[in-house]
Parts: C-alpha cells; sequence; structure tokens
C-alpha cells in the first residue's frame, strides 16, 4: 500500500540505495557567499592552478515535492537522508534530464535519465503537463513516493572548475525562482547571495580536509548544507 507521508519512505529509499551504489558516492560541500564575493573566490582557484572544465552555463531547474515539502523540510530540520528530484536543461536546449539526488550528510550521488520530449519542458510560462505526469509515475513506480505537483523553477548561471587531483568546483551566480500557480509560472524572486560547491570522490575526503584547504586560508570557508530549492522555498514564502 502506497505510504503518503513521503518523509517516512525518504530515508530507508536512500539508506539502500547508497549501499547499491557505493562506487558512483561522492563528497559535495558547500559556501554560500554573498552576491558579488565569487569574484574572489575564482582568482583563489585560477591562483591555485584550478582551470575551466566547461563554458559557463545557464542552468533551469524544476524541483519536485510533495503536499508536505518533505524535501525541503528534510534539509531544514538537517536529516542525514535526504531526497530530491528535478528536471534539468541548459542553455534553454534540449534534452532535458530527470535528475533524483540522494544524500546522506555530505555524500551523494545522482541518477539522470534522459526526457525524450519534442518540447521543452517550460513554454510560454507554463509547464509541460506530460513531463509532470512523467516524472509523477516515476516516483510513484519507482520509489512508492506520491509527488504531488508542488514545483518550483530555479534558473541561475554556473562555472566549471576542476584541479589536477580530481576535485572540482563550481559556482553558481544569478539565481532566480518562481513557484507556479495552476502549473504556470508565477512571479520571479531574485535570491540575495551565490553558491560555491566542492565535488570529489569520497576517497579524496582527507586530501580535500587536510590539503586542498589550506589554498583558502585567506578566504575562510564556511561549510554549509545550504539547498538552492530550499532556499528557493524560503523566500518565495516570504514574498506571498
Amino acid at each position: 500500500m502506497l505510504n503518503n507521508k513521503s518523509e517516512n519512505n525518504i530515508p530507508l529509499i536512500v539508506k539502500n540505495l547508497f549501499l547499491k551504489n557505493i562506487k558512483n558516492i561522492r563528497y559535495e560541500r558547500k559556501v554560500k557567499i554573498k552576491l558579488n564575493q565569487s569574484d574572489l573566490f575564482q582568482g583563489t582557484l585560477e591562483s591555485m592552478g584550478m582551470i575551466e572544465s566547461f563554458k559557463p552555463r545557464n542552468i533551469s531547474s524544476i524541483y519536485f515535492d510533495d503536499n508536505n515539502y518533505s524535501c525541503a523540510r528534510a534539509n531544514l530540520n538537517g536529516d542525514r537522508y535526504r531526497f530530491k528530484t528535478r528536471v534539468r536543461w541548459y542553455n534553454n536546449v534540449l534534452p532535458a534530464n530527470l535528475e533524483i539526488k540522494f544524500k546522506d550528510g555530505y555524500s551523494s550521488f545522482k541518477l539522470v535519465e534522459s526526457i525524450k520530449e519534442k518540447e521543452l519542458p517550460f513554454l510560454n510560462k507554463k509547464l509541460n503537463v506530460n513531463i509532470l505526469n512523467f516524472v509523477k509515475d516515476y516516483l510513484l513506480n519507482s520509489y512508492n513516493l506520491n509527488f504531488s505537483f508542488k514545483n518550483t523553477k530555479i534558473d541561475f548561471l554556473r562555472k566549471y572548475y576542476v584541479s589536477s587531483d580530481g576535485i572540482r568546483v563550481t559556482i553558481d551566480t544569478s539565481l532566480q525562482c518562481a513557484f507556479f500557480e495552476n502549473l504556470s509560472l508565477g512571479p520571479i524572486t531574485f535570491l540575495p547571495f551565490e553558491l560555491i560547491e566542492f565535488k570529489y570522490p569520497s576517497n579524496l575526503d582527507t586530501y580535500f580536509r587536510e590539503n586542498f584547504l589550506n589554498n583558502f586560508d585567506i578566504v575562510p570557508l564556511r561549510f554549509t548544507k545550504c539547498s538552492k530549492y530550499t532556499e528557493s522555498i524560503l523566500a518565495l514564502q516570504r514574498n506571498l
């Protein structure tokens, strides 16, 4: 029987999937900074010899949740096991991907499935209902999660860096978000922060903490479990 309380299902789902995907687990550590501070971090990364691994890309994401906002509340509560579902596309170009992200503390892994649609997920301020139904059915059939149409759209610009030892860094700026009302886009809210993310295989965690971070002595880093999705929900709720 379906358990409509998604927050009760998520911990067991994440535990089981981590055991099955142990080789794909990576660490993610985030730093939330003030607007326009990313230029300072970018200079530090370049002085360390890190290089751009991709050209900057505009990223659009649609996040899904249940009626209780279980995914957002898990992040706010600092829960160890967390689960996040989104449809993501780049530079307003197909294909769009369904991405399901599983987190155990700072550890995470991501499942990606291409959505072969003839239209972009979001057109003329209205979300493609076929994609909504696809995601809802996928979550119900695959994970027994009953996610209703609680959707949030987030857009931002991302820059990508990588070090010779395999540590990747992304810088997210120009963040904006919007709720849906009757499956249509609501007013846009701009988020008052930028985000730095360090991403690396779990076997590099000791090196990252004991060696790599020494390069940031003059730029203090305060790690956080900041979620763009959760921050968007809070910002949008304040503007209601």
